[in-house]
């Protein structure tokens, strides 16, 4: 997958649900911060563009319980990017990822902007962003990205709502999906793994197991991180990512390329 990767180079990675509240904001936040716990440079950046989600900046909302990130000066990046400033000098540097992020008017001052309006959260140059990992959450464009992660709400009825995206997604990963990743979200003993790689007719990759609900309010009451338990297959992904980036670099080098 990564024989196009060359040392240096950003490595895109786009996280799609195939349907509305597949849980892509969860697991592109938390990959973040797996990958960050790791020196390589890692931005999060919340492109997720939907007509419901106008005003909507879910991540910000959470993050400013914490007392350390309430410390910070938070750049509003995307409206930077929409005035033509440079954004390759603005950090939103927190546990270790730079957070691209929704900010509310109050706090960017930038009133004329509209929170629905394609171009103001569309429309950055990645290779401004700092780090090598981009993580984007639900991407406009997926066909740019390295690796498309699929995340997959296994509830029949948001399959079925979701199945023209699903078939976009999978064109876009191609046959061999040597660019893609099916990654079933909110897994539980009621979900037959079986029946939906019949019905969809794919493999599934990743596995994430539905999280009691008391563990989103103590991680963002506390500002603790889910324990390593709850989210083993993300660390494995995680880890993959990184290897065969450098599985990639390696064969560039040895064919002098």
């Amino acid at each position: 997958m990564f024989d196009v990767i060359i040392e240096g180079q950003k490595v895109l990675i786009g996280v799609v649900g195939i349907s509305e509240n597949s849980g892509t904001t969860f697991i592109a936040t938390h990959l973040a911060k797996i990958l960050g716990s790791f020196p390589v440079g890692v931005s999060y950046v919340e492109e997720n563009f939907s007509e419901n989600l106008e005003n909507k900046h879910s991540v910000y909302d959470s993050f400013m319980l914490h007392r350390e990130f309430r410390k910070k000066k938070v750049y509003d990046i995307y409206g930077a990017n929409l005035k033509g400033e440079s954004i390759a000098d603005k950090l939103n540097i927190y546990k270790k990822v730079n957070w691209i992020i929704k900010i509310p008017d109050s706090v960017s001052g930038l009133k004329e902007r509209n929170m629905c309006n394609f171009e103001y959260h569309t429309k950055l140059n990645y290779e401004e962003i700092n780090g090598k990992y981009l993580i984007i959450d639900e991407p406009k464009n997926p066909e740019d990205m390295d690796i498309l992660i699929g995340v997959i709400d296994p509830l029949p009825s948001k399959i079925g709502a979701g199945i023209d995206k699903f078939k976009q997604i999978k064109k876009i990963m191609g046959e061999k999906r040597e660019r893609g990743i099916w990654l079933l979200n909110k897994n539980n003993l009621f979900v037959n793994r079986k029946w939906l790689e019949n019905f969809l007719d794919i493999k599934i990759d990743k596995v994430q197991n539905l999280i009691p609900q008391e563990l989103f309010y103590e991680e963002e009451y506390e500002d603790v991180y889910l324990d390593d338990k709850y989210l083993g297959e993300l660390i494995e992904l995680a880890k993959w990512i990184l290897e065969e980036n450098e599985m990639g670099r390696k064969r560039k080098k040895l064919l002098n390329l």
